[in-house]
C-alpha cells in the first residue's frame, strides 16, 4: 500500500512539474539562412547524397517535376505569408525519408517550427507522389525472365546458399546479437 501511495505522489508531482519544450520561430534561424540552404547553394554531391540519397543532378531533375506539383495558392486577400523555397520542401521530405533524425533536428536544419514541419511533410509527400508518377525514370521495371536467370546464377556463384534469387532490396537493418547461422 505504501508503495502505491508513493508511486501516486511521484507521478502526480511529475505531472505538475512537467513543462512542454517547444521550438518557436524566434528560436530558429531564417529558412533562407538555414543549413539546408547552405548545402543547396554549395551543390556538393557527397553532402547531397548523405542527406537526400540523391546526387545534385538527380535532385535538380526531381525538383523540376516536384515544383510543378507543389503548388502554392496564395493571394493578398487570403492572409498569411506565401511559402518560399520549394527546394527546401523537397529536401526536407527526402531528409525525413533517408534518415531517422528527430523532428527537432529537422526543424533546426531547415529553420521551420514543428507545425510547419508537419504540414510541409504532408503536402510535399503528396506532391512528390504526383511528380514521380510523371517521371519515366522513377518507375519500377522488372527484369525479363532471362535476366532473372542470369542474375540468379551470378548471385549463387557468390552466395552459394541463395538459390533462385536474382536481387534484393536494401531495407531496415536489425541488430542481431547471436545469429543462429552465420552463413544466412
Amino acid at each position: 500500500r505504501r508503495y502505491k501511495v508513493r508511486w501516486y505522489i511521484v507521478n502526480r508531482l511529475y505531472g505538475m512539474t512537467r513543462e512542454r519544450n517547444k521550438l518557436t520561430v524566434p528560436s530558429l534561424v531564417s529558412p533562407s539562412a538555414s543549413s539546408w540552404m547552405k548545402l543547396y547553394e554549395e551543390k556538393n554531391d557527397e553532402a547531397f547524397i548523405n542527406i537526400t540519397s540523391l546526387d545534385v543532378a538527380s535532385f535538380e531533375r526531381l525538383l523540376t517535376e516536384f515544383s510543378k506539383e507543389y503548388l502554392v495558392y496564395w493571394n493578398i486577400g487570403r492572409g498569411g505569408r506565401p511559402r518560399k523555397l520549394v527546394e527546401k520542401h523537397l529536401g526536407l521530405l527526402l531528409a525525413f525519408y533517408c534518415d531517422s533524425t528527430a523532428q527537432k533536428s529537422l526543424c533546426m536544419m531547415f529553420g521551420v517550427p514543428p507545425s510547419t514541419l508537419a504540414r510541409t511533410l504532408s503536402e510535399a509527400e503528396e506532391a512528390l507522389d504526383r511528380a514521380l508518377l510523371k517521371m519515366p525514370e522513377a518507375r519500377i521495371v522488372w527484369p525479363t525472365l532471362q535476366q532473372q536467370v542470369e542474375w540468379g546464377l551470378k548471385v549463387r556463384s557468390i552466395y552459394n546458399l541463395l538459390t533462385g534469387r536474382w536481387g534484393w532490396i536494401d531495407g531496415k537493418n536489425y541488430k542481431v546479437q547471436k545469429p543462429s547461422d552465420s552463413d544466412l
